[in-house]
């Protein structure tokens, strides 16, 4: 009896969240995966499972008002299981303006 071969590429899948920003492309091991939808999500497949998965979103698709500290990330994943990429973004606020100091009545 002959016994099957098991392909070991793309057993795995993920999901990659980018802060709730839409439109962010999205690539697995240097492939693009496509770009997150309006929540900042996207489903990534082609994940092989038991090993170091290469995950990174494109900067050039951060608008400059907000601030990212990392771009890519490794997540390893179970055979024929999942896992989630979190890439934590901040919101960056800029104002202008003066401070007046009062001291003792006196600007």
């Amino acid at each position: 009896m002959a016994q099957a071969f098991f392909d070991r590429t793309e057993d795995a899948l993920g999901t990659s969240r980018v802060g709730g920003l839409q439109g962010v492309k999205v690539s697995s091991s240097n492939q693009e995966s496509g770009v997150t939808n309006k929540k900042g999500e996207i489903f990534v497949t082609g994940l092989t499972s038991y090993y170091d998965n290469f995950v990174a979103i494109d900067e050039q698709n951060i608008p400059v008002n907000y601030d990212i500290s990392v771009l890519s990330k490794y997540v390893t994943t179970p055979l024929r299981g999942g896992g989630v990429v979190k890439f934590n973004v901040t919101r960056l606020q800029a104002f202008t303006g003066r401070f007046i100091v009062v001291k003792k009545g006196v600007a």
